[in-house]
């Protein structure tokens, strides 16, 4: 069981999230460097349709994330662009599709 402990710790997740976590600070950076800075423009979005800018604003820290990855850490490994179990049947970017269908 430590042995399993040690596996999962090495694969770094417990330095992603958390309170502390690299999750956590880059989101903290990407708000007062990105978000911050235009907050006029996304309270503007906000009075059309909140729902639209939440997922907007979530759209916008992702990619400001995986920007800040892709910088820090350039080696990629193939089941990061995936999502496996997918969410449902449609064809989405990243899909993994067989022959039939």
């Amino acid at each position: 069981m430590f042995e399993e402990f040690i596996d999962f710790h090495n694969t770094g997740i417990s330095n992603i999230i958390g309170y502390k976590g690299i999750i956590e600070n880059y989101i903290t950076e990407s708000y007062l460097n990105n978000i911050l800075p235009n907050i006029d423009s996304w309270i503007g979005y906000g009075k059309d349709d909140p729902s639209k800018t939440e997922a907007a604003l979530i759209r916008h820290v992702f990619n400001h994330l995986m920007d800040k990855i892709s910088l820090e850490i350039p080696d990629c490994f193939a089941e990061e662009f995936y999502i496996y179990p997918p969410y449902d049947d449609n064809l989405h970017t990243g899909s993994v599709i067989t022959g039939k269908r």
